[in-house]
């Protein structure tokens, strides 16, 4: 049994489509997505709700911010893999006009989910003017998804503090298996079995959550 997420929270999840993914990361991330939405208290009032959002050179609103787990998860079905290149500014920008539509006094968290530079149409200096703007009303995080892509051109993205903003991995593939790991960065709330991080040992392995 898998931990949940039982947080008043509304994630803004941007999910790379560009050519650097393959295929095969692509269909990482709609599965991770997925065990997401399965691993979420989704409702209006006292859960989260989710957004999704897929970028390559175009920038495609899955669907707006929503607890409907059954739309959500059509919503998925829907991801095309667009195989051009990373329009990480415009992603952040679209990420920004989906926040309106959240709930007041809740808090908000925009995951960027990339495994290569910003290209055409968007470039360095536009994702960070982007990821600027964002960070005025949002948490903004950042999973990296490539070791090739250095965590000091990724880390004036996110928010402060850094090191709890940032995931990195070392394929895209991999993203598929960190359902967890990404609950446990990511929600203040978690609720169900034992989730590992680097700082509490337990019989050899390292232990978050021994509920």
């Amino acid at each position: 049994r898998n931990a949940t997420c039982i947080a008043k929270v509304d994630l803004i999840l941007m999910i790379d489509s560009s050519g650097s993914m393959g295929e095969s990361g692509f269909k990482a991330q709609r599965q991770a997505v997925l065990g997401l939405l399965d691993s979420a208290h989704l409702n209006n009032e006292t859960g989260m709700q989710i957004g999704l959002i897929a970028y390559s050179k175009a920038v495609h609103v899955l669907s707006s911010l929503s607890a409907n787990k059954a739309d959500l998860v059509k919503a998925v079905g829907t991801m095309k893999f667009d195989a051009w290149t990373t329009n990480t500014g415009g992603a952040l920008r679209t990420a920004a006009v989906m926040l309106q539509g959240s709930r007041k006094g809740v808090a908000s968290v925009c995951q960027l989910w990339t495994d290569g530079r910003p290209s055409r149409p968007s470039s360095r200096l536009d994702a960070l003017g982007s990821a600027e703007d964002l960070r005025r009303t949002c948490r903004v995080m950042v999973v990296s998804l490539r070791p090739a892509m250095p965590e000091s051109f990724i880390t004036p993205w996110v928010s402060h503090p850094h090191s709890a903003n940032l995931i990195s991995l070392k394929h895209p593939t991999e993203i598929a298996d960190k359902v967890q790991q990404l609950w446990q960065a990511t929600c203040p709330a978690l609720q169900g079995q034992p989730l590992y991080r680097a700082d509490v040992a337990v019989g050899g392995r390292v232990c978050v959550w021994c509920l």
